[in-house]
C-alpha cells in the first residue's frame, strides 16, 4: 500500500477554499493535506449517519472507508454527489463487515451492537432519555430497523444490510410503529 505524501504547511493554506475535484485528485495522489481536508469536509456528517445506528463500529468503518478512497477513487465515475458515492461505500464496508462477523464461528450479533436510539444534536438529555425508553420497547431487530430508517436508509438498503426481504423489513417496520405509539400512550399517561 502506497503511503501519503506529506504536504508542507506553506501549501496548505487556503485549503478550506479547495473545490471537491482539487481535493479528490490530491487524495488520488496520496497528499496528506488533502485527504484531512476530505476528512473535515465529510468525516463527521459520515459518522454521524453510521453512529445512530451502529455506534461500536462506527468509527472503524468511517476509518476504513477513508483509508481505501485513494483506491476506490479510481473506479470512481463521478456522476452524482460525492458525499452519497461516499456513504454508499461506508454501507458497503459495513455489509462486508457484517458478513465476516456473521460466517466467524464465535461471532455473535452483539458485535455488530445496534444502538437503540440515535445521538441527534439539539436534543436535550430529557428528550434523549424519553426516545431510548420508548425504544426499549422495541426488540432488537426493530430497533436496527428503526434507526436505520431514521438516518434515512431506504428499505431497500435496510433489506440488504440485515439481510431480510424488503416486505420483512415494512413488517418489522409497522410493528414497531405500534409499539411506539403505544409506549408513548402509556407514557404521556403516566
Amino acid at each position: 500500500m502506497q503511503q501519503f505524501q506529506h504536504v508542507p504547511t506553506g501549501q496548505q493554506l487556503g485549503a478550506h477554499t479547495w473545490s471537491l475535484q482539487t481535493l479528490l485528485d490530491g487524495v488520488r495522489a496520496r497528499q496528506d493535506a488533502h485527504m484531512s481536508q476530505l476528512y473535515r469536509r465529510f468525516g463527521d456528517r459520515l459518522l454521524a449517519r453510521l453512529y445512530r445506528s451502529h455506534p461500536a463500529i462506527a468509527n472503524e468503518i468511517v476509518t476504513d472507508t477513508f483509508m481505501s478512497l485513494p483506491e476506490l477513487l479510481e473506479r470512481y465515475e463521478e456522476r452524482g454527489q460525492f458525499e452519497a458515492w461516499l456513504h454508499r461505500v461506508a454501507l458497503n464496508k459495513l455489509r462486508s463487515r457484517a458478513r465476516t462477523e456473521r460466517n466467524e464461528p464465535t461471532t455473535t450479533a452483539s458485535k455488530l451492537d445496534f444502538h437503540a436510539g440515535s445521538r441527534v444534536t439539539g436534543r436535550t438529555m430529557e428528550q434523549q432519555e424519553i426516545v431510548e425508553r420508548l425504544l426499549s420497547n422495541l426488540d432488537e431487530r426493530q430497533r436496527r430497523i428503526w434507526c436505520m430508517l431514521e438516518d434515512g436508509y431506504e428499505v431497500k438498503e435496510v433489506a440488504r444490510v440485515l439481510e431480510m426481504k424488503e416486505n420483512a423489513v415494512y413488517q418489522e417496520k409497522h410493528r414497531a410503529k405500534h409499539k411506539l405509539r403505544a409506549a408513548a400512550t402509556a407514557f404521556l399517561n403516566e
